[in-house]
């Protein structure tokens, strides 16, 4: 395997004029290896080609999907965990994989739901909002409950009460 410097020195005898013989007299670099690193474009490794494996999950994947949608029509502290979703797996569908990998898919579709209902709040310069409230302030020592108006530039987040 030959540097980076020793394979731009290859192609700049070749841009200069030599031939691949002479290149390969005055490198001491064998004329096939020469020949293909003239021709090569791009020196960057290949990635490895990851293959994906079918999961124990895949055939139960819509039947949580069911559960995790009817979830939604319910209170939140009455939604499925993790745990209750791969007991009712086991119990009602014949799941024989590991908890773990039921609580990392889960994990990705709660990901993608919390993904999907944030929005990124964009404030144009110049709109401001006005609150009115009352409160105690101390005045000269003494404890007085008095109204206020707040204004508030959403663009700066600067604020004058």
């Amino acid at each position: 395997m030959y540097t980076m410097s020793q394979i731009n020195h290859i192609k700049d005898l070749s841009n200069c004029g030599y031939r691949i013989s002479e290149i390969s007299k005055k490198t001491g670099a064998d004329s096939k290896t020469i020949r293909k690193y003239l021709s090569q474009e791009d020196f960057s490794p290949v990635p490895p080609v990851v293959q994906a494996k079918p999961s124990k999950l895949d055939p139960f994947k819509p039947v949580i999907q069911e559960w995790l949608d009817e979830d939604k029509k319910h209170w939140r502290k009455q939604h499925h965990t993790a745990q209750r979703i791969y007991e009712r797996l086991v119990e009602e569908q014949g799941y024989t994989g590991s908890y773990s990998v039921v609580q990392r898919y889960l994990k990705k579709c709660r990901s993608v739901q919390t993904e999907q209902a944030n929005l990124e709040l964009v404030w144009d310069p110049g709109p401001a909002q006005v609150d009115f409230g009352e409160t105690d302030f101390y005045e000269s020592g003494k404890l007085i409950r008095k109204k206020y108006l707040t204004l508030s530039f959403r663009y700066s987040n600067d604020g004058y009460s």
